[in-house]
């Protein structure tokens, strides 16, 4: 993978409160860290020798976005098999990951409701599904 020919954006509910907001991306972007070892640059230095771990080596946009067209570009990403990661109000109230797993598995996909989604893939084909969306603010 040329990680130069790629595209990384989170796209947020616009209407969470911005502490919901912010949670959302970082779980968004935890996931898509560890399913991309790739896109985490190597450890660096500073001037006095301290060692910094390594960050994103793409910037990640973080989209406003309104339900129902969270849905159509999770469905279309995951469809032209880009990395698509879901966080769902479900994921949101679990207690811990036992509990989030057995909600999950009783839901029906047309009852999550998405506080984000992340979208990872060539550049043009993510630009295509999110490339009208603005920041969030």
């Amino acid at each position: 993978m040329n990680i130069d020919e790629m595209k990384y954006v989170i796209l947020v509910d616009g209407s969470l409160p911005k502490g919901v907001a912010a949670n959302t991306a970082a779980v968004l972007s935890a996931t898509v860290g560890s399913c991309v070892p790739e896109l985490i640059g190597h450890t660096v230095e500073d001037g006095a020798g301290a060692q910094h771990q390594g960050i994103t080596m793409l910037p990640i946009a973080v989209l406003q976005c309104n339900q129902s067209r969270m849905q159509e570009v999770r469905l279309s990403g995951e469809q032209k098999g880009m990395l698509v990661v879901g966080f769902t109000r479900t994921a949101q109230h679990a207690h811990d990951y036992e509990h989030y797993e057995r909600c999950m598995s009783g839901a029906e996909p047309d009852e999550l409701e998405y506080l984000g989604v992340a979208v990872f893939g060539e550049r043009k084909a993510v630009t295509g599904l999110t490339g009208d969306m603005g920041l969030l603010r």
